[in-house]
């Protein structure tokens, strides 16, 4: 069961930027990254005539057939998501501690495509029909605090505010803040 976007509190301590420092800011904390195994296990949930190996069949031949197609020059457009493409940089050398150095060269000529290195890039969809657009997640999102979950875990008594202050505890090594 969904309890909602769970949101912290922060106070800005760094000194080097006066425009925000003593400010406070909202954190999203996330409870933990889920992975493809717990999203099909997640669309069962919802219910589904399919069984759950079928959900997981077609969920993982999915992903790998992304794979497939970026590699073969097309980029992948999910309605409602967004779009994945190839980003492509150039290797041109590499420092003393062996970490790559990236650039361009001076001519095509000199351009080694056997040295390009891949990456994936998304772009969100901002059509009116996607549902990850800030508007859309921000109406549909229902925000709970960090202290209300203290209170109602026991963890933080009923009688202090939620000043927006940082309390210890009650947060265990799992939870993700977002940066």
């Amino acid at each position: 069961m969904s309890k909602g976007v769970i949101i912290s509190k922060r106070q800005n301590d760094n000194k080097n930027n006066q425009k925000s420092y003593g400010k406070w800011y909202p954190r999203v904390l996330n409870m933990k990254t889920l992975t493809l195994d717990d999203v099909c296990d997640h669309i069962m949930e919802h219910g589904t005539i399919f069984t759950a190996d079928v959900v997981h069949g077609v969920t993982k031949k999915f992903v790998n057939c992304i794979q497939e197609l970026l590699l073969d020059s097309h980029k992948v457009k999910l309605d409602g998501l967004g779009t994945f493409y190839l980003k492509a940089k150039l290797k041109t050398g590499a420092n003393a501690e062996g970490t790559p150095i990236y650039g361009g060269t001076t001519t095509a000529d000199e351009l080694d495509i056997q040295n390009v290195v891949f990456s994936m890039g998304f772009t969100p969809e901002r059509s009116d029909r996607s549902l990850y657009l800030g508007p859309v997640l921000s109406r549909n999102a229902n925000r709970v605090s960090v202290n209300s979950l203290l209170k109602e875990s026991g963890l933080l008594p009923d009688d202090d505010e939620d000043s927006g202050q940082q309390h210890g505890g009650g947060t265990s090594g799992s939870v993700e803040e977002q940066p």
